[in-house]
């Protein structure tokens, strides 16, 4: 017999976004999918979202599970700043029995200090284990960045 095939909770998407809500099940955002801080100089502080869509499966649903987005530098270095929750996701009555369900997350990052020009990455954990990541970089652009 061919074991079943159970990838655990998926990641559909994990992004940043100039701003981002999650609201009736579905991820708004605006000025989302970008890798590039512009700032004249460093350090600069920023504001934007982190988003992401997690597909949980049956038999992890009526469980409360955490997540955390932690924002690294290039050697690995924590930033400072991190997101933790938690979510329980209940069976859906409209969907057939073993459908998994969609949960759209959304944050906004305010105050988010870059002291230096670099690369950078959001992390998304899910139970404590690394799911996603999110490259970008911080860099010096002139008084009309693109």
């Amino acid at each position: 017999m061919a074991a079943e095939f159970d990838p655990g909770i998926r990641i559909l998407a994990f992004f940043l976004a100039d701003h981002a809500e999650a609201v009736g099940g579905k991820v708004y955002a605006n000025g989302a999918f970008w890798n590039r801080l512009n700032s004249a100089s460093y350090p600069s502080t920023h504001h934007f979202a982190v988003a992401a869509v997690l597909e949980v499966p049956w038999r992890a649903q009526r469980q409360t599970h955490t997540f955390s987005v932690r924002f690294d530098d290039a050697d690995g270095g924590s930033m400072g700043a991190r997101i933790d929750g938690q979510f329980q996701v209940d069976p859906n009555p409209a969907l057939p029995d073993g459908e998994p369900t969609l949960i759209p997350l959304a944050a906004l990052v305010n105050g988010f200090v870059v002291t230096e020009a670099g690369a950078y990455v959001a992390v998304l954990e899910v139970d404590g284990t690394e799911q996603a990541r999110w490259s970008f970089h911080a860099v010096v652009a002139g008084p009309n960045p693109v």
